[in-house]
């Protein structure tokens, strides 16, 4: 596996626009169930989630296609995010959780 590069991160860590993340720009819980079924099947539906779908927007947004650079720069916005950012990531998945539970009855 290739080192990641440095300024690749970096850029895309100085580009991104977190106003798009935080709050969440995606936000419609049915918005994010349906296009990302797949996921809520497979694991639970948190704030990072959230989160990290966010920061994925932002990558297409500025065509950054390196999974190892789009991994770091999640890793770095979940730990620098307030409190208060969590907080509106976590109400998204809560509704997100509903939809999957009204969807999967049973599922926990």
């Amino acid at each position: 596996m290739e080192p990641m590069n440095q300024q690749s991160h970096l850029w895309f860590l100085n580009n991104i626009n977190l106003q798009n993340v935080f709050p969440p720009i995606i936000n419609d819980a049915k918005v994010i169930f349906n296009r990302y079924k797949f996921d809520c099947k497979k694991k639970n539906m948190t704030a990072r989630v959230i989160c990290n779908i966010n920061v994925k927007e932002e990558a297409i947004r500025l065509n950054v296609n390196d999974d190892n650079v789009i991994r770091k720069v999640r890793e770095i916005v979940w730990r620098s995010s307030s409190p208060l950012d969590k907080q509106m990531c976590k109400e998204v998945s809560n509704a997100v959780i509903s939809l999957i539970r009204d969807k999967f009855p049973g599922r926990e």
